[in-house]
């Protein structure tokens, strides 16, 4: 995992210079499994955007601890955005690995549906769900996140 992990930050890293918007942000997560019980995280995330015009797409990395400790989940994904004026249509796909309290860990895939607001020139509020469809034998994950970032 380290490796993976390492391997995806060295290719990010080589095409930072040609981004045309670097940002970084919170949230707060309500993230409600399949089986068990519901909790509410705090989330720090990150990414770049290319393009041109009003469609970009680019990298997203995010990390969320929940309230109960359970698990931090870390999410690796493709970002695409439509910017429609003063909204912005996003959805993502990636990798999921939850790092469970008890010691082990479980890895997924996510799709995630959402709209950026743009508050003012560099900050935007953002509304997301996403779905972690776990393997492993853990319980899949639905999250409502709703947080702000900013663009360097």
């Amino acid at each position: 995992m380290k490796t993976f992990l390492l391997s995806a930050a060295l290719c990010c890293a080589g095409v930072v210079a040609s981004a045309q918007d670097i940002y970084a942000g919170g949230a707060f997560d309500y993230a409600n499994p399949h089986s068990g019980d519901a909790s509410l995280g705090i989330t720090v995330l990150g990414g770049m955007r290319f393009g041109a015009g009003a469609v970009t797409f680019g990298p997203e990395v995010d990390y969320s601890l929940t309230n109960d400790g359970d698990y931090g989940a870390l999410r690796l994904r493709a970002m695409a955005r439509h910017d429609t004026g003063v909204i912005a249509l996003m959805g993502g796909l990636g990798y999921t690995n939850y790092d469970l309290d008890n010691g082990g860990s479980a890895d997924g895939l996510n799709f995630g549906l959402g709209l950026d607001y743009e508050l003012g020139a560099q900050t935007d509020l953002r509304v997301e769900v996403i779905r972690d469809m776990m393997d492993s034998g853990q319980s899949d994950v639905t999250n409502i996140r709703v947080g702000s970032t900013y663009s360097f």
